[in-house]
């Protein structure tokens, strides 16, 4: 018999080669999980899409026997409502948000045993345009729905999405979403600016109009309908929810310029049927127990509380705050530190 060779005929090289082997896999598999990880932690400092999954945490932490207020919404929401001024209160509103993420996270919160009071949901035109949940949008976001949704359900918002493709980039996404990270740090500077107070007086613009027109350059009639069934459909959803929980439902048309809406009505974009097409599926859905705050126009000939054409600055979101407060009549109270403030007028 060989000296080499043991009873099972294997040589000792060669168990010593299938020793090193499984030592250098599993050092490899050790090296992916912790680079993993890495990778997770810097996607939630950097990236955006994560501040729905980070707001939940902090409620967690805030032991609420109470949430009086939800925020919902895009970018018109964040530079209207100042969090702060809102006692036991949460801001899920997000840069681009869908109400697709809006109503997978108010359904996690309703599963709580904490009192919901009312949920607050921009009601904006370009909210509802036909913006698809296509593969790429899905693979994105898919990370920051972790805490809200599962991979099976994600599937049926996303059915051209392969499966096994969602579990990859669900639990190991520095594979196929490396690049996720780099975007992420490349928007970072970007996104700070976003939910960083704006004290630009847009007033002083010397080009206005130019401004509208390139702010509502997203909306194209030739390749998008004005209302998109994902939007609505998930839109309703969320009102259907609040319903079954008892949740007071706040509609808001936020502050725009004269400019933004000028260049929509160019884009031969009517908001009347629009907005009736709308206002019949939430009655539908509600019949008459909501409330409609509509401040499209109200700052019109205020433009110093603009940033831009339709975002506000630190000025105008202060006061919309408040007013935001008095409107609905809330029987929460604002924080005596934003009572004072003297931004407020």
């Amino acid at each position: 018999m060989n000296k080499g060779m043991n009873n099972n005929g294997m040589s000792k090289e060669v168990k010593e080669y299938i020793l090193k082997g499984i030592v250098v896999l599993a050092s490899l598999v050790v090296l992916l999980i912790l680079v993993n990880l890495l990778y997770i932690h810097l996607s939630r400092e950097f990236n955006d899409n994560y501040g729905n999954e980070l707001e939940y945490e902090r409620f967690l932490k805030s032991n609420f026997s109470e949430v009086q207020y939800i925020f919902f919404g895009t970018s018109h929401a964040i530079h209207g409502v100042n969090i702060s001024m809102f006692n036991d209160s949460l801001d899920f509103a997000r840069s681009g948000g869908r109400y697709v993420e809006d109503y997978y996270v108010l359904k996690k919160m309703t599963q709580s045993d904490v009192k919901i009071d009312r949920v607050v949901i921009e009601f904006d035109e370009h909210s509802f345009l036909s913006y698809d949940i296509t593969e790429s949008i899905i693979i994105k976001k898919l990370f920051a729905f972790t805490t809200f949704i599962n991979t099976s359900e994600v599937k049926m918002i996303c059915p051209q999405c392969g499966f096994p493709e969602l579990v990859i980039n669900r639990y190991l996404p520095v594979i196929g979403r490396g690049n996720e990270l780099v975007d992420g740090m490349l928007d970072a500077i970007g996104v700070l600016h976003a939910r960083s107070p704006s004290l630009n007086d847009w007033s002083q613009s010397t080009t206005k109009d130019q401004d509208g027109v390139i702010a509502w350059d997203r909306f194209d009639p030739q390749d998008r309908q004005p209302i998109g069934n994902t939007s609505l459909e998930y839109f309703l959803k969320i009102l259907e929810l609040a319903k079954e929980n008892n949740i007071s439902v706040v509609l808001i048309k936020y502050p725009v310029s004269p400019q933004y809406d000028a260049a929509i009505r160019n884009m031969s974009f009517d908001k009347h049927p629009f907005y009736d097409q709308l206002m019949q599926a939430v009655n539908q859905t509600l019949g008459d127990n909501y409330t409609l705050l509509d401040y499209q126009e109200i700052y019109y000939n205020q433009l110093d509380l603009l940033q831009d054409p339709h975002h506000l600055n630190d000025k105008g979101t202060w006061i919309l705050s408040q007013k935001i407060y008095n409107d609905t009549h809330a029987d929460s109270q604002l924080t005596q530190a934003a009572i004072a403030n003297q931004t407020v007028q």
